[in-house]
């Protein structure tokens, strides 16, 4: 997949970095000059000291060639702008990293195609580790509506010998794996024993449910 990124801050780097290595041809618009000889020695992918919202730039990077296109300078307007012209020359899918939620709409109902701002999902994901400190990990999905969770299954938890198909509320949560010695997908009769740990996928207006059939808070 050919993909083209505007931005080689903190997070152009590394969704550049992650998706090189995926085997992806990754090409990266910067306009600090210094920033571009930092990057092309870091990582195995193309450099191109430019303007995002510079048509010709664009056009020398093959935007009209991009799968994916995406934007995350600092400035949502100049990741507004370049999706548009990227969009213009062809590229196929135009991602732009938003600072204010508000304008989430706005951009949709300008043609791109999907938006993202991290500090947002930093904040919420640093907010519900907090508020949930027994868990040992946390994966929102959905834009919020669900959550796999990670949980150490003490020695008096009332789920120990219990079939997971007992445990299990299918239209609010399910164990999807647990991990011992091994990693195993649990099939209904697999029985929970202490010591293991367990992913649960749960809605997130389930979670009391959950933790009424845990004996143990999630959250504060």
């Amino acid at each position: 997949m050919r993909i083209l990124i505007i931005g080689a801050g903190r997070l152009g780097f590394e969704l550049a970095k992650f998706l090189s290595t995926l085997g992806h041809q990754v090409v990266i618009i910067e306009k600090d000059k210094e920033r571009c000889g930092l990057i092309a020695q870091e990582l195995d992918v193309m450099v191109i000291n430019g303007d995002g919202t510079n048509l010709k730039t664009l056009e020398e990077a093959g935007a009209d060639k991009a799968d994916t296109f995406a934007a995350v300078t600092d400035s949502q307007e100049t990741n507004l702008f370049s999706c548009l012209l990227a969009k213009k020359l062809g590229a196929k899918r135009v991602i732009a990293r938003i600072r204010d939620p508000s304008s989430e709409e706005i951009f949709k109902s300008l043609g791109i195609d999907a938006v993202v701002n991290p500090e947002l999902t930093a904040a919420i994901y640093m907010e519900k580790l907090i508020s949930r400190p027994s868990l040992l990990e946390l994966v929102t999905l959905g834009k919020g509506t669900a959550e796999i969770i990670e949980l150490q299954v003490n020695h008096d938890s009332p789920i120990v010998g219990k079939s997971v198909g007992e445990i299990n509320d299918p239209q609010n949560y399910s164990i999807v794996a647990v991990l011992g010695d091994d990693l195993i997908i649990p099939a209904s009769e697999t029985v929970i024993e202490p010591g293991q740990r367990i992913l649960i996928i749960v809605r997130t207006a389930a979670i009391s449910k959950l933790e009424k059939t845990l004996k143990r808070k999630l959250r504060l």
